[in-house]
């Protein structure tokens, strides 16, 4: 066992998992894009929907599910460039992940 503390062996082995995902391509930038452009479509095709539906049964979809939708969207897109810098942040502080403390 590692004399490191409990703290370090984690956060080295978050660090690890981190940067494995970075180098197999994982960017949080693309993936924010593509979903703000899903949810993009989305809306869009929603609005088309509601052209020719106007049922109560559309209004109770609209209140229950995409209503909210949007700001959530939105949260997540802002959760996603925080995680981004930190990545970033992260993969700076502890070099390529070459290191061999890591």
């Amino acid at each position: 066992m590692s004399n490191l503390p409990l703290t370090m062996i984690f956060r080295n082995s978050r660090t690890r998992n981190v940067l494995d995902l970075r180098s197999k391509g994982v960017s949080t930038t693309e993936s924010r894009a593509k979903l703000v452009q899903a949810a993009k479509k989305l809306m869009a095709d929603w609005q088309q929907v509601r052209e020719t539906w106007h049922d109560e049964n559309c209004r109770q979809f609209d209140k229950r599910y995409m209503a909210g939708l949007e700001s959530s969207i939105r949260g997540a897109v802002v959760a996603m460039e925080r995680m981004g810098a930190t990545l970033d942040s992260a993969e700076q502080d502890c070099g390529n992940g070459t290191e061999q403390n890591l």
